[in-house]
């Protein structure tokens, strides 16, 4: 299962509902779908609903679905079957992790610039 921030792009239902109904952040990275760092940020607010609590939500069904015992247990035992698949689960969960830091770190400083 994946998880992420809408994407509106240019020429997309999404890009045209957000421009008619005023939803794209207010911010000065107004529009941005990435962060100066490489990843993803939410372009979108609704009312009622700010980006932070958008990309805080997020954050949190990273932490509350692929952190569960199950799925781990499910993946420590496909890395002790195979060599292969033990070095690309140590890889991606190296990158799931650093994601993860980054994540915060752009929200806090999101936070920061909206305060």
């Amino acid at each position: 299962m994946q998880v992420s921030l809408a994407a509106p792009y240019p020429g997309t239902e999404l890009y045209e509902q957000a421009k008619l109904n005023g939803w794209f952040s207010k911010r000065k990275d107004k529009g941005d779908i990435l962060h100066d760092d490489g990843f993803q940020q939410s372009a979108l607010e609704y009312p009622g609903l700010s980006k932070e609590e958008i990309f805080e939500n997020v954050e949190r069904f990273y932490h509350r679905y692929y952190l569960r015992p199950k799925p781990i247990l499910r993946i420590i035992k496909t890395m002790l079957e195979d060599k292969d698949v033990c070095v690309r689960r140590l890889r991606e969960g190296y990158e799931f992790f650093k994601s993860m830091a980054q994540r915060r770190s752009d929200l806090a400083a999101s936070k920061a610039t909206a305060a």
